[in-house]
């Protein structure tokens, strides 16, 4: 297999695992549609081929400050991840149109800021893509290409399955959904922020 397509399906695999990001896919997607679910999960995708792109050029000091910097960065993701699932959850008692509305103001923006405060995925890229041999030059940039658009096939599929789904669910359901992904947000962000806490003991 070629280093592009190993990329590419390395992309494919990180984005995959229905995490925070995912429910945030799922639950914008049912509000608002196809597109605020595309837009969100390629904020995600942004920031992988970004640290896709770090990884290659092998930024070891950048290596050494993420560890440095890991707990800060787990409590600010997590502060956000609580953020938008407050939002998340309040949006699911919200008439559609209103939750959509408030929902499109940075899909891509705030799903970028909050992968970004994961360090764990450039220490992923970092010996997945050493693992490959990264090429220089042209070689590298098609590789991080890879891992950008195994991700965003992710998202699009994601939003596409629900999109295709939605109007199957009455409203009854959508709100379900939406309150269960909100709370599940909430979970993982309280997790996140104990966990940060504790580990600055």
């Amino acid at each position: 297999m070629s280093p592009f397509l190993k990329c590419l399906a390395t992309g494919f695999a990180v984005a995959a695992p229905v995490g925070p990001i995912g429910l945030l896919c799922i639950q914008r997607t049912l509000r608002g549609g196809f597109w605020l679910g595309v837009r969100t999960g390629l904020g995600a995708a942004c920031a992988d081929a970004l640290y896709g792109a770090l990884a290659a050029a092998g930024l070891g000091a950048l290596q050494a400050l993420l560890v440095e910097v890991r707990r800060p960065l787990q409590l600010l993701g997590s502060a956000l991840l609580l953020w938008l699932g407050v939002r998340a959850l309040r949006a699911a008692f919200l008439p559609p149109a209103a939750a959509a509305a408030g929902d499109e103001r940075f899909p891509l923006l705030s799903t970028f800021a909050l992968t970004l405060t994961n360090p764990l995925t450039i220490f992923f890229f970092l010996s997945v893509l050493t693992s490959f041999g990264v090429p220089g030059g042209a070689g590298a940039a098609m590789m991080v290409g890879g891992v950008f658009l195994g991700s965003a096939a992710w998202w699009l599929l994601l939003a596409g399955g629900v999109s295709v789904v939605r109007h199957a669910l009455g409203a009854r359901v959508q709100r379900g959904i939406g309150a269960a992904s909100g709370v599940l947000l909430v979970g993982f962000a309280v997790a996140g922020l104990v966990a940060g806490a504790r580990g600055g003991r």
